[in-house]
């Protein structure tokens, strides 16, 4: 039986194997696998508080200064608010 690859996305950014591997579980938010006959993709979404950033060429994980934090938190508070008013 041959072992089919496996394609690892951080958001819609294809991540390679070692930088999936590191990253710690309570990061890896909303977890999907789907498995093909000839492939598997396994998809993760970071929360708010990180980001995927590009250096070199390769990507890091990286978390966000509390003001972009907060400000984050204010826009999704105002839209809920909106939303549960509807």
């Amino acid at each position: 039986m041959a072992i089919t690859p496996t394609r690892y996305f951080i958001g819609k950014t294809e991540v390679p194997e070692s930088l999936w591997m590191s990253t710690p579980d309570s990061l890896k938010y909303s977890t999907l696998k789907i498995e093909y006959d000839s492939l598997t993709v396994i998809e993760t979404d970071l929360p708010m508080t990180h980001y995927l950033d590009s250096i070199n060429g390769g990507y890091i994980i990286k978390k966000r200064s509390e003001e972009e934090i907060s400000a984050i938190e204010k826009t999704l508070g105002i839209s809920l608010k909106i939303t549960r008013q509807m």
